[in-house]
């Protein structure tokens, strides 16, 4: 399958929300955290354990790691964004995942600090559980916010037919079709995705503080949804969405330029399963290992959806997709 012109579109409001306004909201919490140096410990706490702070060092230290931590991967994403979001689906997790990640560095570092002003010995500070579980509820519902002001692709109809050699299938004139399926997960994947997001949360937790293992508990929550997807092609294109409504896949027909069968490997394609974006912009629902349908879409899209009798809906999308052209 030839690959189609890229093009990235909305650079200049993505460069905005995935890289100005997440180290805008860095740097504004480090210079509080600054402003607060004269009523600090000599030396701050920067780990609690079960039983209270266990570990302590130089204020300047940790605000220079969470300064270059966020701002390395800030900038990574970013990149990511702007050079390989032909999809909105890039772009939007990009900047939801930038945003996210200001909010939090900057909020922990606020609720850390804050917790040791006006104490002589860092180890009198209180636990902080309950202002970083704040802050983790502050930063999902600031990074979703973020990533749905991402513009949505503009239409960019397709200009040319489909390839002679894409399979299609017999259809009479006008005639409407439809093409549905459902991915679901084994029930042994069920039961171990329950009892490893319930040990590593109930782990993490009780080796460190309860909020640590919150924070991993609400992390890998999402997985959850990824355990059913419904896949339909029809007169509106492909839509592939998990058991919630959004976030969803979806190719407009008229913006199909190619469709084929492929074989996917979720790990060595996409760096694992779910609703996942790959480095070259490529998007993909990819729930298991196997054959999927791949559209390449104008602007340079490419989406991949693992599902079963790939080859029916491929064709489908193509006959659909050609008539007119």
């Amino acid at each position: 399958m030839s690959s189609p012109a890229t093009t990235v579109p909305h650079r200049g409001v993505t460069t905005l929300f995935t890289l100005v306004l997440p180290l805008l909201l860095l740097a504004a919490s480090i210079l509080v955290v600054v402003g607060w140096l004269d009523e600090l410990p000599a030396e701050v706490a920067t780990h609690w354990g079960t039983d209270g702070v266990d570990a302590v060092g130089p204020a300047s230290t940790m605000l220079a790691t969470f300064a270059i931590m966020g701002g390395i991967l800030t900038v990574g994403l970013w990149a990511l964004a702007c050079f390989a979001g032909q999809a909105a689906m890039t772009r939007r997790f990009a900047t939801g995942t930038a945003v996210w990640l200001a909010v939090f560095l900057g909020g922990l570092l606020l609720v850390t600090f804050d917790a040791q002003r006006g104490l002589a010995d860092a180890h009198d500070a209180g636990d902080i559980g309950g202002g970083v579980a704040a802050v983790l509820g502050v930063a999902f519902a600031v990074g979703i916010a973020a990533g749905c002001l991402v513009p949505r692709d503009p239409a960019r109809p397709a200009t040319g037919a489909l390839p002679a050699t894409t399979p299609t299938i017999p259809l009479d004139g006008d005639a409407r079709a439809v093409w549905t399926r459902t991915v679901r997960q084994g029930t042994g994947w069920v039961v171990g995705l329950v009892a490893v997001v319930l040990a590593s949360a109930v782990a993490l937790g009780a080796g460190t503080e309860w909020w640590a293992g919150l924070i991993l508990g609400v992390g890998l929550a999402p997985l959850f949804t990824l355990l059913r997807a419904d896949v339909v092609v029809d007169r509106r294109g492909l839509t592939a969405r998990t058991a919630l409504p959004w976030p969803r896949l979806h190719v407009a027909l008229d913006e199909v330029e190619d469709v084929a069968v492929v074989q996917v490997d979720p790990f060595g394609q996409f760096g694992g399963w779910g609703l996942r974006t790959g480095v070259d912009g490529s998007v993909g629902m990819v729930l298991r290992k196997g054959e999927g349908i791949e559209v390449r879409a104008t602007g340079g899209r490419r989406v991949v959806v693992t599902v079963d009798d790939a080859t029916t809906g491929a064709a489908l999308l193509a006959t659909l997709a050609g008539r007119g052209r």
